[in-house]
């Protein structure tokens, strides 16, 4: 059993394959996550200029303590909703780069096999007892 040309070069594009869809995968979850801050940084300078323009119009220390409390709640809850999409969006990141890994780590199983089984069929022809050959006698 020998291995050829083709079987390398099918073997060389599996990883090249299996390497593309890792990058992808990951510069997908790169830009997602960009996304994701840039929404929640553009969230977070709205709601800032809306806060300071609220506070800028109370006429009592009251009003603005009443003000801040307020905003206290829904800040809070854009926190959590906030923390709540970056798990989720890891999860998911870690499931898909998890599944082409596992996936790349099954092929480099299965080439190990060919390999493995390639050498063991050298070592054994290699290992074969040579026989001399037979030489007739002239009479």
């Amino acid at each position: 059993m020998h291995a050829t040309p083709d079987e390398f070069t099918t073997a060389t594009l599996t990883n090249i394959e299996a390497s593309l869809a890792l990058a992808n995968t990951v510069l997908s979850s790169v830009e997602k996550l960009t996304i994701l801050h840039l929404k929640a940084a553009r969230t977070v300078f709205e709601d800032g200029v809306a806060s300071s323009k609220a506070l800028l119009g109370a006429k009592t220390i009251d009003e603005s303590v009443e003000l801040h409390i307020a905003m206290a709640q829904p800040a809070f809850e854009k926190l959590v909703a906030y923390s709540d999409s970056i798990h989720e969006f890891a999860a998911q990141s870690r499931e898909s780069v998890a599944g082409l890994i596992t996936s790349q780590f099954a092929n480099m199983t299965e080439t190990t096999k060919k390999v493995v089984n390639l050498a063991d069929s050298n070592v054994a022809i290699a290992t074969k007892p040579v026989v001399a050959p037979k030489v007739k006698k002239v009479a």
